[in-house]
């Protein structure tokens, strides 16, 4: 008891307490109009609106009661007249009342309960009460609205858990595993409602129970308020709602009491305040079990003890035994619930008193609460000695204790507390600590017991469990031995393969290297004699000739073999250099170390020379120099260096001084030949290790460092008559690095009209075929050229350049007459298209003068092209002025060719049904073609119920499809047919659209034909490798959908064909049953189709990228189930029966167009397609609803079908 209100009640003991000092009048709270404002400062809640009468009897109610007023200017009214107001008030609202529960469908129990508790009180106090009964009903802010909407969402709740644990119950293991965490969020759901299901009740039976208190002076009186629904009390029954877990398969995955535990909490994530004992007891289960607990948010932990606190003390007035319940004991000081009471007080300072009473016990309930738990072992001994004539002697001396102590405080204080159900909680609280005294030995040497023995338990199965995994390791230790054994044996074999063809590859090449050398030394050995001949004629004429001449020839002859004696040293020590290289080269030793010791012999025994040697021999000079720098990389052509060295001999005694002069000059004074011999000496040890058929994509690090970004300075673009188109090596994943750091290299004006580098990653996935080149020279970058082929361009190939670029603008007319001329032999194109300035406004105004005119000198010229989605686009387009090449086509070369044609003969009297099965009706599904075949004989059919008598499965289903047709009207779009009496007449049509094997019968036939040839707006064509062998694929990243329904997903590719989309389905129920070679209800592809496409019931989503396979299949068969299929004119009596159905069906899905500048992507398995798929077209996008889609032509592909690639260009 707080302080303030102990000194309130001792000044009330004194006579002059009574005397109340009038405190001055304060002007009344404006209050709004409608509302009620609260004594507690709470916020004003709306009330009843009344009708006017009601409202001015209101007031006349309200002048009788404030009799304490002055009475000056106030009519009174006479008793009965103001009684019989009152009554007719009670009954107008009462009436609304009930009316009002019957609309919101309150129970019966509830509003008989209400009755009792409001219904008997003064008129003036339940009009009160009903008129915001009645307002809270309506505005839907009422309690027991409120209880209501709890207990049937807990309700709804307990249903759905016991529909998923049944499910649950006939799942496979590893479907278990997969939905054990979607168990535990339901099941902390199912708490929270639990918890506002109580708090609920709660708060409606704290408004009927304020109803009792106003009504009763003595707050014994108040009787027990339970929440009757479905005839019980809710409240006890949440006591054992739960209890079905336990029996269920979910007890294996989580740890539920054996006995009622309705918050599942025992056991629980958090630690509760327990004793000692407990806490050890709770940790050793903990490391025992190994099933799942259901966490306990600390913020709920307060909730579920107050929660359980009633549930406990609801089950106390129920009378019930709870020995079974798992019951958790709260430590508080006092275990009273602050159930309504209300202190007869005699004036307002009592009352006040009472009221601050009464929040203090609550506070106490509220906020002095402790965690304490008690073992089910603990309680069934409690309860058993509850049993016991020792604890009932014990409850009545407890009882008789706490009589005599309440009544000596009644006499003592003059206000008169009514104790209700708090001393039997007060007792029930000592009897417990009492009991727990007398029952803790027998516990605790019982879990003494459980302890020792479990002990023994835990100690045997380590044993076993230790024993177990140690032959479990040794045996997954010697596997993982032999496994690595056989692998390292196999790699060893491999590794010596290729050892030896390496070595057989050198001894050849060595082989034709020496035999050339030797040739070569043979003739230098010829030379050198001819030369000895020659010297030795000369001496002979100096003896004989006079003094004067012989002074004349011996300066010329000395001049000639001091000349003889340079060239033979200089090609003597440069074979001497030759055979080092050859040796080093067969010893694989580094190139770069090769070229300093030429470099260094040349340079020290090089001579100077007159100029004018140096200019003659420069063109000589700059062929060797290419020649060497263009073969270095390459060990197989030394021996053609060798050689062309050796060609020019008979120049060396002239001019081979000066050739290796200019060499050297050359090589010293170039930036780039460490960066290019380190280059080379890495494709040298690229051409030496064993070559590996799959790409791997490097490190963002590596790429850059490796991708050879090395651009050129100004002297390379003084001489750019021949430059090399390299694709780019870059992945696809890091070509936004690249293009980042090209873009810092690129002058302003160029930067400024070109699309930055993240739009032209962007635009080049619309594209098909979109390559990437650098423009190099000397191995240097100088520029780069980004073009693709544009989709939807079915009369005339036109090749779009995305990004055209050069290092420094002074050369960029050169670079793009280069880029010109490389497209126009490459690509068998009509015109070119440059979206040059592809971010800015496309007119002629914004771009600078210099690019215009660079330009218009190409004949490039503005053109506009009028889309009806896009508007109006212009461009910079350029004509082909050159004829074509030879053996072109003058249209594109079409992705996807279908050719399907459909015969039918008819007979006037009916045929016998043939029960023949074949396998084609699993593989491929021409329907349409058929039911245009027979809708072309009569154009219309009669009712489809009656075309045929024979309940056959497909020819039930094809009778379903023509009332469809015949329905909406459906449009034949790409189908053409033909309908005679004369065979010729359908032989010579077949013949002409390039069908052999169609054979018309004699007497009536219709055929119907689809030839469809397409592209596909945007793709890349790529060689990919699958286990051993190579597969042309079609890779697409742009606009694809995805629909996934229960047995199947769907992917929807659009085509050039503004009505034609293709479709493509992976099912493994589809496959399974392709395999075994029939369906089980005797129906055909098409069929299955139909059924995928029924069970579509979302939009499509997005999808990044699909791989699909190039594919080849051809079929002709005759179809068994259409004969004897009758069909009806409408209208007439005239009936026809199918005699024979062929078909002859071809499709092919391929592409010949390569490209070595296409971009290399990392593959994800998930969006590759291989086998086994349903390959279709359809002549309605998949997300349209107006329409329900229907097949135009299906195929099954298997692996047998695949096209393997002849190319060399990986993925």
């Amino acid at each position: 008891m707080p302080e303030k209100i102990r000194k309130r009640i001792a000044r009330s003991r004194t006579p002059n307490s009574l005397k109340i000092k009038k405190s001055p009048k304060k002007s009344p709270r404006p209050t709004t109009p409608g509302y009620e404002s609260q004594r507690d400062g709470s916020r004003a809640r709306r009330i009843y609106q009344v009708s006017p009468i009601k409202q001015q009897n209101s007031e006349i109610l309200h002048i009788k009661r404030s009799k304490s007023r002055p009475s000056s200017g106030v009519l009174k009214f006479p008793k009965k007249h103001l009684e019989t107001e009152e009554n007719d008030l009670f009954n107008s609202i009462r009436n609304d009342l009930e009316a009002e529960w019957n609309f919101k469908n309150i129970p019966e129990s509830l509003r008989s309960l209400y009755r009792e508790c409001v219904f008997g009180l003064p008129t003036h106090k339940s009009i009160t009460l009903m008129s915001r009964e009645l307002n809270d009903l309506i505005s839907n802010k009422a309690t027991v609205q409120f209880a209501i909407k709890s207990v049937e969402e807990r309700e709804k709740n307990i249903w759905h858990i016991k529909d998923l644990i049944y499910e649950f119950n006939k799942s496979s293991e590893e479907e278990r595993m997969g939905a054990l965490m979607n168990f535990s969020e339901i099941l902390q759901n199912y708490r929270v409602l639990s918890l506002s299901a109580i708090e609920s009740i709660i708060i409606w039976r704290d408004q009927l129970a304020y109803a009792q208190i106003v009504s009763n002076l003595n707050i014994r009186n108040v009787r027990r308020i339970p929440f009757i629904w479905n005839g019980e009390n809710y409240i006890v029954r949440m006591k054992s709602d739960m209890d079905f877990l336990g029996k269920t398969e979910l007890a294996k995955y989580f740890y539920f009491s054996d006995q009622s535990d309705p918050f599942l909490i025992c056991p629980s994530d958090v630690k509760w305040d327990m004793s000692e004992k407990i806490n050890e007891l709770s940790s050793y289960f903990a490391k025992k079990t190994t099933k799942m607990l259901i966490p306990l948010p600390e913020i709920l932990m307060n909730r579920v003890k107050l929660a359980e606190i009633i549930i406990n003390e609801e089950l106390i007035k129920e009378n019930e035994v709870i020995s079974h319940y798992v019951f958790r004991r709260w430590n508080t000081r006092s275990m009273a619930n602050p159930e309504y009471f209300k202190i007869k007080m005699e004036d307002e300072t009592n009352s006040k008193i009472s009221e601050e009473l009464t929040a203090e016990l609550i506070q106490n309930f509220i906020g002095e609460i402790l965690p304490q738990m008690i073992t089910a072992e603990s309680k069934m001994q409690q309860d058993a000695l509850c049993f016991d004539e020792i604890s009932i002697n014990l409850l009545e001396s407890i009882c008789n204790e706490f009589s005599l102590k309440i009544a000596k405080k009644s006499y003592e204080k003059q206000i008169y507390p009514v104790i209700s159900e708090q001393i039997f909680n007060d007792l029930l609280m000592k009897f417990d600590y009492k009991l727990a005294k007398i029952s803790k030995n027998l516990i605790k040497e019982e879990i003494k017991d459980k302890k020792r023995n479990e002990a023994k338990r835990i100690k045997k199965m380590k044993t076993l469990d230790n024993d177990l995994a140690v032959k479990i390791a040794n045996q997954i230790f010697w596997d993982c031995v032999k496994k690595s054994f056989n692998l390292a044996k196999l790699a060893e074999n491999i590794l010596l393969g290729e050892l030896k063809k390496a070595e057989e590859k050198n001894d050849k090449i060595n082989k034709e290297i020496a035999e050339i050398i030797t040739k070569e030394l043979i003739s230098q050995f010829i030379e050198d004699q001819r030369i000895d001949k020659f010297a030795k004629e000369i001496k002979n004429e100096m003896i004989s000739t006079e003094n004067q001449i012989i002074d004349i020839i011996s300066n010329d002859i000395s001049e000639r073999l001091i000349m003889e004696y340079l060239s033979n040293y200089c090609r003597n020590h440069l074979m001497n250099i030759f055979k080092v290289l050859l040796i080093k080269i067969h010893t694989n030793e580094f190139l770069e170390n090769i070229t300093s010791e030429m470099i260094l012999s040349i340079a020290k025994n090089s001579l100077n020379e007159e100029a004018r040697i140096f200019n003659e021999n420069k063109m000589i000079t700059e062929f060797i120099y290419e020649e060497i720098i263009s073969n270095l990389a390459n060990p197989h052509k030394l021996s053609l260096i060798c050689v062309e060295i050796l060609s020019v001999e008979k120049f060396y005694y002239m001019t081979s001084k000066m050739i290796f002069e200019s060499f050297i000059l050359e090589i010293i004074s170039d930036e780039w030949l460490q960066e290019f011999a380190d280059s080379e000496i890495e494709n040298f040890a690229q051409l030496e290790a064993p070559k590996s058929p799959t790409y791997n994509t490097p490190s963002t690090d590596e790429t850059v460092s490796q991708s050879y970004l090395s651009f050129a300075n100004e002297e390379a673009f003084e001489y750019l008559a021949n430059v090399e188109f390299k694709p780019v090596e870059t992945p696809e994943n890091l070509i936004q690095t690249a293009m980042n750091e090209y873009y810092k290299y690129l002058p302003s004006i160029i930067k400024e009209n070109i699309p930055s580098a993240a739009a032209l990653v962007e635009k080049s996935k619309a594209g098909i075929n979109t390559s990437w080149y650098w423009i190099k020279k000397r191995k240097k970058i100088i520029g780069l050229l980004v073009f693709s082929i544009e989709p939807n361009s079915l009369f005339s190939k036109k090749v779009i350049i995305l990004h055209i670029s050069c290092i420094h603008f002074s050369s960029f007319n050169l670079i793009l007459e280069h880029a010109l001329n490389l497209i126009w032999n490459r690509e068998d194109c009509d015109e070119i298209r440059l979206y040059f300035v592809n971010e800015r406004p496309r007119q002629i105004k914004d771009m600078p003068k210099e690019l215009k005119s660079l330009f218009f000198d190409f004949k490039f010229r503005w053109k506009t092209e009028i889309d009806e989605e896009i508007g109006t686009e212009s461009y910079l387009g350029i004509l082909r002025q050159s004829d074509r090449p030879k053996n072109s086509d003058e249209r594109p070369q079409e992705n996807a060719i279908i050719n399907s044609v459909c015969s039918l003969s008819f007979e006037d009297d009916p045929i016998p049904y043939n029960s023949r099965k074949c396998r084609e009706v699993l593989i491929f599904g021409n329907r349409i073609c058929l039911i245009h075949a027979l809708l072309s004989l009569f154009f219309r059919t009669q009712n489809p119920k009656k075309l045929s008598l024979i309940q056959i499965p497909l020819q039930n289903e094809l009778s379903n499809l023509l009332g469809y047709m015949n329905t909406v009207e459906y449009e034949f779009k790409y189908l053409r047919n033909i309908v005679s009496k004369k065979p010729e007449d359908v032989l010579d049509y077949i013949k002409d659209q390039g069908y052999d094997s169609v054979l018309p019968e004699n007497g009536l036939n219709s055929l119907s034909l689809l030839n469809l040839s397409f592209n596909w707006t945007s793709y890349n064509h790529f060689s990919h490798k699958v286990g051993s062998e190579y597969f042309d694929y079609f890779q697409f990243k742009n606009n694809l959908k995805i629909i996934s329904t229960e047995s199947a997903k769907i992917f929807i590719i659009p085509t050039s064909l503004p009505d034609i989309f293709t479709f493509i389905i992976k099912s493994e129920n589809l496959a399974a049953q392709v395999k075994q070679g029939y369906w089980p209800d005797d129906l055909d592809l098409f069929t299955k189709v139909e059924d995928i496409f029924k069970e579509i019931n979302a939009l499509p989503s997005e999808l990044a990228e699909l791989w699909l396979p190039s594919f080849k299949k051809y079929c002709k068969w005759e179809i068994p189930w259409v004969e004897g299929y009758k069909i009806t004119h409408q209208g007439m009596s005239e009936e026809k029966y199918v005699k024979r159905c062929h078909e002859q069906i071809s499709v092919e899905i391929s592409s010949a167009e390569f490209s070595d500048g296409i971009l290399k992507s990392e593959i994800k398995e998930e969006f590759i397609l291989f086998s086994d798929f349903v390959f279709g077209l359809v002549l309605t996008n998949l997300d349209s609803e107006e329409i329900n889609p229907i097949p135009l032509f299906v195929t099954y592909v298997q692996e047998d079908d695949l096209i393997h690639s002849v190319n060399s260009q990986e993925s």
